[in-house]
């Protein structure tokens, strides 16, 4: 047996695939900039800790490791260069 929906039924049905799929692609938009901000300002950052070591001012270069670290980055040295993740 085959159940009949309203047209009341079917609008609201309709209304919320399209809030579900607003809502999700507002979340999708809002992850990719939040990712590409912290991308930017990690690497201005982590460029001004690189250039400030590589003309002995080790001491700044220290504290901008440290504070990349206190909000929760993590500075990887290896022989290819220097990348970061979040913690």
């Amino acid at each position: 047996m085959r159940a009949h929906l309203s047209i009341r039924t079917k609008l609201f049905f309709s209304i919320l695939l399209i809030l579900l799929v607003s809502y999700s692609f507002l979340l999708y938009t809002s992850i990719n900039s939040f990712e590409s901000f912290l991308d930017r300002e990690v690497g201005k950052d982590l460029d001004a800790s690189l250039n400030l070591a590589r003309n002995q001012f080790f001491a700044r270069a220290d504290q901008i490791r440290d504070e990349l670290s206190a909000q929760g980055i993590e500075l990887l040295d290896a022989k290819e260069g220097t990348s970061w993740k979040v913690k």
